[in-house]
């Protein structure tokens, strides 16, 4: 892709001002506490020997867009809202915007979704609404889907994780206003590498919720913050995401310590009538740059000789690198258990069905590695 906007940016770089919103926040790394629960003997035994496996290198973890879509109905969440009987009895004021549903949440816990992660969203309903059948002209779920990646110092990927942000907008109170309902954080797959745990949670801060419009034509926002844990027998790493969204469908990602390596879908979209443009152009970077300019190259300094290269429509994005998990270090095998005690035969008593006599003998049975534990087990058979 670079090749086609070589000479784009060239020739824009003085005309446009690619702005980034809100500064991104530093990834936090710790030592994992020595009391930390969770990790076996048999890791941290590996953890002496090998370090660099247990270790995320932060200049590997990155969030890539990958698909921006509607959903076709509200069946990613399972609303947990009862209307009032008696809806004429509700005082509703529309200016003033609440969130009735979750503020702080678990989506990821030992790197397993929790479990009825549907039923946990936000809201920014009118104050006096209690649910989403008291709003209408609601529009279809718009969904943003992402994939993260972490990486250890070996550079093998021991976190692999998809998720999407979706929510439902433009719901209205008796025709006033735009507010949002079912904003939730979903996870769709993920991959944790040996002796890695990752852990995601989601909070809604009261303060975040507000109305961008006016008192008579009011829109919701909202900030859903976005942490991340990812932790070994030897570090922690933590970071957190924060996106905004609007009640009229306006969504962005205002913060995040996460490397972006893919252009969103939007930012091209909106480079297209500038594409249009230069496909146009003929002849130099430099003699198209003085055209439109209104100066001439000697009052620019402008003395780019590249010649114009169209570029294609849309254009080509590269997809991210397919990431393979690391396989475990191999389990150390388990000493065999010692013999067990001879058999015990008696025939001067009954013992259950056995007329005849009985022998009671022993057997050893071992739990897998690490834990290697010997247990012994008596039995009994008829003679």
């Amino acid at each position: 892709m670079y090749k086609y906007l070589s000479s784009f940016s060239a020739l824009m770089a003085t005309v446009l001002v690619c702005a980034l919103t809100a500064s991104a926040q530093d990834l936090t790394v710790r030592d994992t506490p020595q009391d930390s629960a969770g990790f076996t003997a048999y890791q941290k035994e590996w953890a002496k020997k090998y370090p660099d496996y247990f270790i995320i290198s932060t200049g590997s973890v990155r969030v890539t867009l990958q698909e921006v879509k509607e959903e076709p109905d509200m069946s990613y969440v399972r609303l947990q809202e009862e209307p009032p009987k008696d809806l004429n009895s509700v005082l509703v004021s529309v200016e003033k915007i609440v969130n009735i549903a979750s503020k702080l949440w678990e989506i990821v816990k030992d790197g397993k979704p929790v479990a009825n992660i549907d039923t946990k969203y936000a809201t920014a309903y009118p104050d006096g609404v209690t649910s989403a059948t008291q709003l209408a002209q609601w529009t279809k779920p718009k969904t943003y889907v992402y994939g993260f990646y972490a990486a250890n110092l070996y550079g093998s990927t021991m976190i692999d994780c998809k998720y999407k942000v979706s929510y439902t907008y433009s719901g209205s109170y008796k025709g006033v206003g735009k507010f949002l309902t079912g904003v939730a954080v979903i996870p769709t797959s993920i991959t944790v590498g040996w002796g890695y745990r990752f852990d995601m949670s989601a909070q809604v801060p009261d303060s975040t919720i507000a109305n961008v419009g006016t008192d008579k034509s009011p829109v919701a926002a909202m900030q859903l913050k976005l942490t991340w844990k990812m932790s070994t027998v030897l570090k922690e790493v933590t970071g957190t995401s924060v996106y905004y969204v609007q009640g009229d469908g306006y969504y962005e990602e205002i913060a995040s310590p996460w490397k972006k390596d893919q252009k969103e879908p939007e930012n091209v979209k909106a480079a297209a009538p500038l594409i249009t443009f230069f496909n146009q152009q003929k002849g130099t970077v430099g003699d198209v740059f003085a055209r439109n300019s209104g100066l001439g190259n000697e009052t620019c300094a402008i003395s780019d000789s590249r010649p114009i290269v169209p570029i294609p429509t849309p254009i080509p994005v590269p997809l991210p690198p397919v990431p393979h998990p690391a396989v475990p270090p191999a389990e150390k095998p388990c000493s065999p258990c010692p013999e067990p005690p001879p058999s015990e035969i008696h025939t001067d008593h009954q013992h259950g069905n056995c007329k005849n006599g009985h022998e009671h003998y022993f057997e050893y049975h071992q739990e897998p590695a690490p834990g290697c534990k010997c247990r012994l087990v008596k039995k009994t058979k008829c003679l």
